[in-house]
């Protein structure tokens, strides 16, 4: 089963927030039990693996690398 293979590959991702790790777990439990999802739900699995591909990770890498304390300073004035 190709979904369930992508499900389970996503919840390996150690950036996965803790709203999609237990929606993943909810629906490959719902897949396991019913063989298939919502097309929302699979909606949604298709967008978190796109929140979570390699170009996403890579993004969030460098957005992190490049958060110094001048932008901290930034924020701390905005917040």
């Amino acid at each position: 089963m190709e979904l369930m293979n992508t499900i389970e590959k996503l919840m390996t991702v150690p950036t996965l927030n803790d709203w999609s790790r237990g929606f993943l777990e909810s629906v490959k439990e719902q897949l396991g039990r019913r063989g298939k999802l919502s097309d929302k739900q699979v909606s949604i699995v298709r967008k978190i693996e796109t929140e979570n591909d390699e170009d996403a990770q890579k993004k969030r890498e460098d957005w992190i690398a490049s958060y110094d304390e001048e932008k901290r300073q930034v924020a701390k004035i905005c917040a």
